[in-house]
């Protein structure tokens, strides 16, 4: 009950600084947190095994794992905004013309990245998946203003994606954990899959409110309404290239230790 209180504590006060961008809140996040590590350790039946902080490979697949998951969400977030400032879409479009589109594509591409695990591997369907994801954000940035219909392809592909990585991040991490912690350490990725979505886009959410990034960047003549949106679909396509590169490393090095 102790781990689930201090745990909660610091997943709500990282979320209202993700929000409101207070460092009070960050402080006493941290200090939940610290707390709640150091009460696992002590505690006879603690919430979070604190055997899985030893396993390497499963900390840096669970936690670049919840990167790529937290951007896709974000993005899924930020695309209603997008659309109707950029394009001045009603909110039945948006939903009906550009979202609803994605979202059953994830039937199709989820069984077809089943299907190429099976036949050709893990590392393929990552680097597919990768480069679904990262190239549509890119597409994303430099047609941002280009007509709505590219944005709801571009969608699709980022869920597609979204799909394929997340097959073949479950199948990291759970190849580096042993048959009895095979159940503690799919729970955990499971709810770290969960928060970070919900984290994801609490943070985008934020850094839309303040601005931070709405400043020309790219050499493209846009409007300025697009600025703080083509410079977001940049850090997406960025934070994606270097989650592959990480989980790319940890999934050689956890074939070889085995």
């Amino acid at each position: 009950m102790a781990g689930i209180i201090l745990m909660s504590a610091g997943i709500v006060f990282f979320m209202l600084f993700t929000t409101s961008y207070r460092f009070s809140f960050l402080i006493i996040s941290i200090l939940a947190f610290f707390i709640f590590v150091k009460h696992i350790r002590k505690a006879q039946d603690p919430f979070v095994d604190p055997e899985l902080g030893k396993n390497v490979f499963f900390v840096i697949g669970t936690l670049y794992g919840g990167l790529i998951f937290g951007t896709a969400a974000g993005f899924v977030s930020m695309v209603p905004y997008m659309m109707k400032d950029v394009h001045h879409l009603s909110t039945a479009a948006i939903g009906s013309g550009i979202i609803f589109p994605g979202t059953m594509s994830v039937i199709i591409f989820g069984y077809i990245g089943g299907l190429l695990v099976d036949r050709k591997g893990s590392l393929y369907v990552l680097t597919i998946g990768s480069a679904l994801l990262s190239s549509g954000f890119l597409i994303a940035a430099f047609f941002i203003d280009a007509a709505p219909w590219i944005m709801t392809i571009i969608v699709i592909f980022v869920f597609g994606g979204l799909s394929f990585t997340k097959t073949v991040i479950s199948t990291v991490v759970s190849s580096s954990l042993k048959e009895k912690e095979a159940g503690a350490g799919m729970s955990l990725l499971n709810f770290t899959s969960f928060l970070s979505e919900g984290t994801g886009i609490a943070i985008i959410g934020g850094l839309l409110s303040i601005g931070f990034l709405d400043h020309r960047l790219l050499p493209i003549d846009v409007d300025h309404s697009t600025y703080l949106y083509s410079n977001m679909l940049i850090l997406f396509a960025g934070t994606i290239v270097i989650c592959w590169l990480v989980i790319l490393n940890v999934y050689k090095r956890s074939r070889r230790h085995r």
